[in-house]
């Protein structure tokens, strides 16, 4: 699970990288604009490129949903970004050579660049939350919680604690019992409750501590 935080963490650095590099000659063509030659030649190449980076996002994105993979998600997001950036150029190419606005083709470099930008700003927010174990969301939290109060033997229910590490997902919570129940009425109980837990969260591992219902006890608040 980390593997995949990292790797969506490095191709983002990349892009970013790539990034500056378009935007450092940007600025230069916009101090020193220059026309551009063989127009012809960059829009034909631009729409075979256009054509080709359509269907691996298209392919990507599936795969993606499928697998949830981060590392094929950022790299969904590096060729997205290649399709805005090949319809600019291709509009760039055109506008430019038949009017004569050699300042547009650098012009719509930087915007390409904000766009880039912007889809790495989110790939890295992911990479990090896997990473550094984001807990679930708070909707998901509070569904557990629903799920394992259901139960009408379930008399409490504390200390809640999720995290996420690539497609796995980390649930262990305390549920409070009724004290008379013997060992095996209290592990039925909390085989229950997750088999219900893991329904409604399949890529999760479940562990639940039981504790008798009433009994003070010192413990964190999670």
């Amino acid at each position: 699970g980390k593997s995949e935080g990292v790797a969506g963490l490095a191709q983002s650095l990349t892009v970013f990288a790539s990034a500056i590099y378009v935007a450092f000659e940007a600025f230069k063509r916009l101090l020193a604009p220059s026309p551009i030659e063989q127009p012809e030649l960059g829009l034909g190449i631009m729409g075979i490129s256009l054509g080709l980076t359509l269907l691996l996002v298209i392919f990507q994105r599936y795969v993606a949903r499928t697998t949830q993979s981060l590392a094929i998600a950022a790299d969904e997001v590096h060729y997205r970004a290649d399709l805005a950036t090949n319809a600019a150029v291709m509009i760039a190419i055109y506008v430019s050579s038949t009017t004569g606005w050699d300042w547009l083709d650098p012009l719509v470099g930087l915007m390409v660049v904000g766009l880039i930008l912007a889809s790495v700003k989110s790939i890295v927010e992911r990479a990090l939350d896997e990473l550094l174990d984001r807990e679930l969301p708070d909707e998901d939290r509070q569904r557990i919680e629903d799920l394992a109060q259901r139960h009408p033997a379930v008399l409490g229910f504390h200390d809640l604690r999720t995290r996420s590490s690539g497609r796995a997902q980390f649930i262990q919570f305390h549920l409070e019992l009724e004290s008379a129940l013997t060992l095996l009425e209290a592990h039925e109980i909390s085989d229950a409750v997750e088999y219900e837990v893991q329904q409604a969260f399949p890529m999760a591992e479940v562990l639940i501590h039981t504790d008798p219902h009433g009994l003070t006890e010192d413990h964190v608040h999670f």
